[in-house]
């Protein structure tokens, strides 16, 4: 078994730990050895395997080079003095290495709320798009696609067409042009000709 991170280590703990300090030599031996274990185990701070089972004392005293009689024999005596604890599952554990865990854990996580907090105020200042689910970013360095389609010919065709039939739409009947175009003519010219009268009720826009 190798760690995969390194362990702090507190000679003030190891020293004035009054439940460390009252282990037997034998017992405080086998105790570095539980700790070599619980550091290199997954979960790290558990003596346990590869897949998280409990280790026999077989397995402890192969180990630690004692027999399973006094490996079960020390680790009695070791959580009799409330040196380390042991979980449901029979797994013994090391407080202090799961409360630097649990630490870490809340540290990473908030670090990471942190940056991400970081960068959406950064991206607020520079008038970026956030990093929001769903969000499409601005293109840069060329004009929307609606654009580029209207700056061509056929572009340019299909918008003239839409401006006149808009206009078209908007605009009067003939009829009341009709009228107008009437008013104007007597207007200028003081008179209806019967030949105008005539001209305008053939092109449909005076009914007789």
């Amino acid at each position: 078994m190798s760690a995969k991170q390194s362990t702090n280590w507190f000679w003030s703990d190891w020293s004035g730990d009054h439940a460390v300090r009252s282990l037997t030599p034998a017992e405080r031996g086998l105790w570095i050895d539980l700790l070599a274990l619980a550091a290199a185990a997954l979960p790290m701070g558990y003596v346990c395997d590869n897949r998280g089972n409990a280790l026999s004392y077989e397995e402890i005293g192969r180990f630690a080079n004692c027999s399973p009689t006094e490996a079960q024999s020390l680790v009695q005596s070791i959580l009799d003095k409330g040196v380390c604890g042991r979980d449901q599952s029979g797994r013994l554990f090391n407080r202090r290495m799961l409360r630097d865990i649990e630490l870490a854990n809340k540290r990473r996580k908030a670090g990471l709320q942190g940056g991400l907090a970081t960068k959406m105020k950064w991206q607020a200042i520079s008038g970026l798009p956030g990093d929001l689910p769903g969000h499409v970013p601005r293109q840069a360095g060329r004009a929307p696609y609606q654009e580029r389609i209207i700056n061509t010919s056929f572009g340019a065709a299909r918008a003239r067409e839409a401006v006149d039939n808009s206009a078209s739409s908007d605009a009067e009947p003939e009829s009341g042009f009709a009228e107008k175009a009437r008013e104007a003519v007597q207007k200028s010219s003081g008179i209806c000709s019967g030949e105008l009268v005539a001209t305008m009720q053939a092109k449909g826009w005076v009914k007789p």
